[in-house]
């Protein structure tokens, strides 16, 4: 998603592969605008060495252009490696952005993190404890009351989830007890498997998962429907 050109046919593994054996120089010449240095390999099956690396590092490695090494890491893994894209630093503009939207009553709070991979995006292992600790107990942008609408009655009504996202009678008991005064991520771009702290208690339909901050082995989740 991140490099293919638009006319590879990325949804159709065995065209796309096809695509980079033959086509391979062109695909390389359009490659010309990637800015290589902010992609950091995060899941490389095979590669697993690379795990970390900028793709200018993990090239260098391989002993190949990045362009060469990238075509290569694709046909490999048969499109199944990942990266982590740092976006140009916004400074206090990029993070007054975030918060403007965390404050807006229709906001619900999510994550697109992927935990496959040596080097995951730090987000997968910290969104809703950096929301918690940095947005609600440091800056104020939400009450924790507030908080608990935006991470859970929000999205369990705009999910068509009726018997989820509330605490009463005929809900199922999915909770997170939460200490406020600790609450944190730790993950880093660095260390991004980090686990968050202030989070040692999770019940999945009533059945704690996590107690103690010890994982249970319990496995009550499933898959769920809109109703």
């Amino acid at each position: 998603m991140v490099v293919l050109p638009s006319w590879v046919p990325a949804a159709d593994i065995e065209k796309a592969l096809a695509v980079l054996v033959e086509e391979g120089e062109r695909v390389k010449r359009e490659w010309s605008q990637v800015v290589w240095e902010r992609l950091t390999l995060a899941h490389a099956p095979t590669f697993e060495w690379a795990e970390g690396l900028t793709l200018p590092e993990a090239a260098e490695r391989y002993g190949a252009s990045v362009e060469e090494f990238c075509r290569v890491l694709l046909i490999e893994t048969r499109l199944e490696a990942g990266c982590v894209m740092a976006r140009p630093d916004e400074g206090p503009r990029g993070e007054e952005s975030i918060r403007a939207i965390m404050r807006d009553p229709g906001h619900m709070g999510g994550s697109d993190g992927i935990h496959v991979g040596g080097h995951p995006h730090p987000r997968a292992y910290g969104t809703f404890a950096r929301y918690l600790g940095r947005h609600v107990r440091e800056l104020g942008d939400l009450t924790w009351e507030q908080a608990a609408v935006h991470f859970a009655s929000h999205p369990a009504r705009r999910f068509h989830l009726p018997d989820r996202g509330l605490i009463r009678p005929g809900q199922i008991a999915d909770l997170i007890v939460v200490n406020p005064e600790t609450v944190s991520d730790t993950a880093t771009y660095q260390d991004p498997r980090s686990l968050s702290v202030g989070i040692n208690d999770v019940l999945v339909a009533g059945v704690p998962v996590l107690k103690d901050g010890h994982l249970t082995g319990a496995t009550p989740g499933r898959a769920l429907r809109a109703a």
